[in-house]
């Protein structure tokens, strides 16, 4: 109210904010590490996320209301192993097309499963990268990943290879 009395044009604007999961724990406010962009005050409207650059972390897009869209390149976990999967549906001609509500089991050994879904929601306004991508840390090991597609079916395989986006179509060895 103060600010809309003060004849602030964009009044309901907030302080950016970034935050790290910790897993089981919770979150932890990472904001002032994050760089200038979070030092902002903004009234912001969306934020898609995607790995733009293909290196194995995630970047942002923020989109502000009377103010520029910012792209967030994240440059901090890139040196880490990962493994993008990219889902795909149709014959590889027509109709080929993301196969949202597959889900993703990857599974580690002397780790418990990580799931995901294949999904582009999550902000207002924005639609997300509807690639998979696992942050896997220091682990270096063999992993194996089971596809439950969203028709029935389960494909398990080995994958001796990491930090790289493998693709896989539905219906195809």
């Amino acid at each position: 109210e103060e600010l809309a009395n003060r004849g602030e044009r964009y009044p309901f604007h907030q302080p950016n904010q970034l935050f790290h999961s910790d897993g089981d724990q919770g979150y932890s406010d990472v904001t002032a590490q994050a760089g200038p962009a979070f030092a902002l005050s903004e009234v912001s409207r969306a934020l898609a996320k995607g790995d733009l650059d293909n290196d194995g972390d995630v970047d942002l897009v923020q989109v502000n209301n009377g103010g520029p869209a910012r792209l967030l390149v994240n440059s901090v976990g890139s040196d880490r192993h990962w493994l993008g999967v990219r889902l795909v549906g149709g014959d590889g001609t027509d109709g080929e097309g993301e196969m949202y509500g597959a889900r993703l089991e990857l599974i580690r050994t002397g780790g418990s499963p990580i799931w995901r879904w294949v999904r582009a929601d999550g902000s207002f306004g924005a639609s997300n990268d509807a690639r998979v991508l696992y942050g896997l840390g220091g682990e270096d090991g063999e992993v194996s990943l089971a596809i439950h597609w969203p028709a029935g079916g389960t494909r398990v395989m080995r994958l001796p290879a990491l930090d790289r986006y493998l693709t896989f179509w539905e219906g195809r060895p």
